[in-house]
């Protein structure tokens, strides 16, 4: 991997959280052209991949994530000219970062205007553990390397109704003195204020201890959230979304690819591994296939992948 200073001034000026995240070396990672003076980088982060520099059709055959965002236009058209079809394009709107746009009161009666079979609570090991069994909750947690990482960088509000999670604000990624906010409601509860009320708190969490609390739009939807919020929008941004390998629920294609130990060898400042193993994988398969108090033989080792992710489940 390249040095994330050699790659920096290509991405200079890109008003994004997440590329602050891994140039501060807090998530993710980037692959250059080059290591000692790169003209082309892809940075990469969770499922975002982010290129900047001088367009080059190696580097989108080496995306690293499937949501592609270029820096400017000339990358995006030769995105689609090397990826053809198997890319959708569409619009990611960049919502404002500054925390003095907040109306704190305001704030506070969103996040008091739940029904009152729901509650709001702050993650804890319980709730980080149903937000990683479900697909529709995994971001909440997914980039973090367990509870315990969670716990000490990462910040999330759930609404529960029964102990369940039903939706959810939390931090999908976290940079010096701030987090990228990442908010889901599970399906059959959409429409009934459950996201305003975990997003409310979570910002007022957030304002009450010095972080900056931001986040990007996908739809219009999520933008109408933003703009309840209190937040103010910005011009759109290209992004492209390249379509999962199969159609079939025999393949799973919602693993997430950056959720591995690599992240904990950039931490001790360690060799990453070539080829990790992802810990989605390995927790499916262990809840899967054994029951607890069994042994889980594994003939590898790598980087302890197994025994690690064995640890935490049991």
């Amino acid at each position: 991997m390249v040095k994330l200073e050699r790659v920096a001034p290509l991405f200079a000026g890109w008003e994004e959280t997440m590329i602050w995240s891994c140039l501060q070396g807090c998530m993710g990672h980037a692959i250059a052209d080059q290591e000692e003076a790169p003209r082309a980088a892809q940075i990469v982060v969770g499922d975002f991949c982010f290129f900047a520099g001088e367009p080059q059709d190696r580097l989108i055959c080496q995306a690293g994530a499937p949501i592609l965002v270029p820096k400017d236009e000339a990358w995006a058209r030769r995105i689609e000219a090397v990826l053809g079809q198997s890319v959708q394009k569409s619009l990611r709107y960049a919502i404002c970062k500054e925390p003095d746009r907040f109306d704190r009161e305001k704030l506070r009666r969103f996040a008091q205007a739940l029904e009152p079979s729901f509650s709001l609570r702050v993650f804890d090991r319980d709730l980080y553990h149903q937000a990683m069994a479900e697909p529709w909750s995994r971001d909440f947690c997914g980039l973090f390397q367990d509870f315990a990482d969670f716990q000490r960088r990462g910040l999330g509000v759930g609404v529960v109704q029964e102990g369940r999670l039903v939706a959810g604000a939390s931090s999908y990624s976290v940079y010096h003195g701030g987090i990228e906010i990442q908010i889901a409601t599970q399906k059959a509860y959409r429409r009934r204020g459950l996201a305003t009320a975990c997003g409310a708190k979570l910002i007022l969490l957030c304002l009450e201890r010095g972080l900056n609390p931001s986040w990007d739009a996908h739809d219009l939807r999520s933008v109408a959230l933003a703009e309840k919020l209190d937040k103010e929008g910005k011009l759109p941004s290209t992004f492209m979304v390249v379509a999962p390998g199969s159609w079939t629920d025999k393949v799973w294609d919602d693993v997430n690819r950056m959720r591995t130990l690599n992240s904990e060898q950039v931490r001790n400042g360690r060799q990453m591994h070539v080829c990790p193993l992802q810990l989605d994988i390995v927790d499916r398969l262990i809840n899967r296939y054994s029951a607890p108090g069994e042994t889980v033989f594994d003939p590898f080792g790598g980087l302890m992948t197994v025994p690690v992710s064995y640890t935490h489940l049991r």
